[in-house]
């Protein structure tokens, strides 16, 4: 019997099974688009997040190992590539049963800020610890420091994330395939230039030849009229009665 549960659940959705864990098993496009839009039902969609990006996200979640809830809820779709959120990245890295270790270390300029940061992850079965490092001046170089958002509210948050994110990526390319932080993904797409558009070439055009080129700046010559015809021989000529009529008039 339909209840007034089942009636604020899409018809995606009800079909969607749970594991013996309680975690969220998806079979299909449409029950993660189910999902997506039961998630946008209850309000715990993130800010900003449609139901076709959550639905990307699940689906980039599960090809790396996240249940759609953390899928959703670490993923954000920038630039049409999904990318993982700093703590989201770090997540996934802990939970894949290859990670050891994590180490932070600040470096301070002269006026006693933190401008620089070195993250260095410990991977099992790797003997060489692998390190990541961003500082204050390379974020001036690509335009990042002062920027109003992050950048300029948690600075220090914003170095962390960078630096961090390529120890991971460069350790744990295996488990990440490829997916990016949200925070540098942000930051590429922003200082991306936009697309100039480039001339129409101008279209080749023949050379006249030189008998066109006359043809062209000739003068057009007036045709004479035509000339009357001259007395046929056999035709009768009229005689001149001047004479006579000169007599009769006198």
């Amino acid at each position: 019997m339909t209840t007034e549960i089942t009636k604020l659940i899409p018809q995606e959705a009800q079909g969607i099974a749970l594991s013996s864990k309680g975690q969220v098993m998806l079979r299909s496009v449409g029950e993660a688009a189910g999902f997506a839009s039961l998630m946008a039902a209850s309000g715990m969609l993130p800010p900003k997040v449609t139901v076709p990006s959550a639905v990307v996200a699940v689906l980039a979640g599960v090809s790396i190992g996240l249940n759609p809830f953390e899928a959703v809820q670490s993923i954000a779709v920038i630039g049409g590539r999904p990318a993982l959120f700093g703590d989201g990245l770090k997540a996934l890295v802990q939970g894949s049963g290859l990670w050891e270790s994590e180490s932070v270390e600040w470096f301070k300029a002269k006026d006693g800020r933190r401008a620089a940061v070195r993250v260095t992850v410990r991977r099992k079965g790797v003997d060489s610890p692998i390190t990541g490092e961003f500082s204050e001046t390379l974020a001036k170089q690509a335009g990042l420091w002062g920027k109003p958002g992050p950048w300029t509210q948690y600075p220090e948050r914003m170095l962390l994330a960078r630096a961090r994110a390529f120890a991971y990526r460069d350790g744990f390319a295996d488990i990440l395939k490829g997916v990016r932080s949200a925070e540098e993904e942000s930051d590429i797409l922003a200082s991306e230039p936009a697309p100039v558009p480039v001339p129409a070439k101008p279209r080749k055009t023949r050379r006249a030849s030189a008998a066109e080129i006359i043809e062209a700046t000739a003068e057009p010559v007036e045709t004479p009229p035509a000339l009357l015809p001259e007395a046929s021989a056999t035709e009768p000529v009229a005689e001149s009665n001047e004479a006579a009529d000169f007599l009769e008039a006198s």
